[in-house]
């Protein structure tokens, strides 16, 4: 085949190559998947070949008025819903949530002078003990010898905080044991 001849190509290589140039032409990415981005080129019917236009520094319009003008965009209509998939594995739990059914329980206690005083806080039905704690007077003297969970023989109680205080003052003194209980459930 010399050189100045022309070949003609068949509809089917007018395609490719169209769709080819149009792929090589394109922007890398889609501008900001908003609205579909149209682009413009001419298709040079004699050589096969195409070329943008319409675009910031290219021409406006086709060099020749035997050149085809066509447009295509960067993203199609979307497609029909597809088919769903199977089911996925069940996961790994997560941490455990918030404390849910929380209770303070409190109950008053007094301790005479030069007395010992025990008192047992009980978390009400449906809960199990959290936490307790004591609250005694800012300027009281009493010594603290059990402030935790009731010891029930080596184990401990699951639904019960007990104080245990000694009083060795010449004074009365006020206190107060809490519980901190949350739903069992």
């Amino acid at each position: 085949m010399s050189r100045n001849q022309t070949v003609q190509l068949a509809p089917m290589a007018v395609a490719t190559v169209v769709m080819v140039a149009a792929a090589a032409l394109a922007p890398s990415r889609l501008a900001g998947q908003g609205a579909p981005t149209v682009l413009y080129g001419c298709y040079v019917p004699n050589s096969g070949t195409a070329y943008r236009i319409k675009a910031d520094g290219l021409p406006t319009d086709c060099r020749s008025k035997n050149h085809v003008q066509f447009t295509w965009s960067l993203q199609g209509p979307p497609g029909p819903q597809g088919v769903p998939g199977p089911a996925g594995i069940q996961g790994v739990a997560g941490p455990a949530g918030p404390i849910s059914g929380r209770v303070l329980v409190s109950e008053p206690g007094f301790a005479n002078p030069g007395t010992t005083r025990v008192i047992v806080v009980t978390c009400p039905v449906g809960t199990r003990l959290m936490s307790g704690g004591f609250t005694k007077l800012a300027n009281s003297n009493v010594d603290v010898f059990y402030n935790a969970p009731k010891q029930l023989g080596t184990d401990f109680s699951d639904t019960e905080w007990q104080i245990g205080l000694n009083n060795p003052t010449a004074f009365p003194q006020d206190f107060r044991g809490f519980a901190i209980c949350v739903s069992s459930q």
